[in-house]
């Protein structure tokens, strides 16, 4: 009866639940850091705002840290998180060590960028770039061409690594000769 009662209140006067103000009265924040490169770029901005849309509105604050690439910035972020509460860290790293850097106790998910070794508590979630530079190998044998030049930026990193070697052995497979070039400048 008094269930019945307090149903018919709540429904008359248009009560709705609000996370949020439960997380404040309980003195507790559900926030996720999210690490990457930058905004500027279109792939990393897009996996901001998916982030933003999935988790649901007033129950997880969404905290996002851009580094630009440079390891002293993301280890600055880092610090700065271990001393906050985050419930989870979705991060796009550029540090060769993540599994030194990322201690906190939180679920770790990298995108893309698989460190080595991974940290406790992780995830890796990206795409086979082995295979991306072994269809790039496959475009680049259906034109017929005889000779190839692979473009590393500067900074190489295991996922551009993948990629090259993906190229190099399709190109190789094929007989077609490949050069190495490492540009003296970052292009993105």
């Amino acid at each position: 009866e008094k269930v019945r009662l307090v149903e018919a209140a709540i429904e008359k006067l248009g009560y709705t639940y609000n996370a949020q103000a439960k997380y404040l009265r309980q003195g507790e924040r559900r926030m996720v850091a999210v690490v990457l490169p930058t905004l500027q770029i279109r792939g990393y901005r897009e996996l901001y705002e998916s982030m933003q849309r999935c988790f649901a509105p007033g129950e997880y604050e969404i905290l996002v840290f851009e580094t630009e690439d440079l390891a002293s910035r993301e280890e600055r972020v880092l610090a700065q998180l271990t001393l906050a509460s985050v419930s989870a860290i979705v991060a796009v790293t550029c540090l060769p060590d993540a599994a030194a850097q990322y201690r906190m106790a939180c679920p770790k998910f990298f995108i893309n960028r698989r460190p080595e070794p991974m940290p406790e508590n992780a995830r890796f979630i990206g795409f086979d770039f082995a295979r991306a530079g072994a269809e790039i190998a496959g475009c680049i044998r259906a034109q017929g061409w005889k000779t190839a030049a692979v473009l590393l930026s500067p900074g190489f990193r295991p996922d551009e690594a993948a990629v090259q070697q993906g190229v190099q052995a399709g190109l190789k497979a094929a007989g077609i000769a490949c050069e190495l070039h490492t540009l003296s400048i970052r292009l993105a």
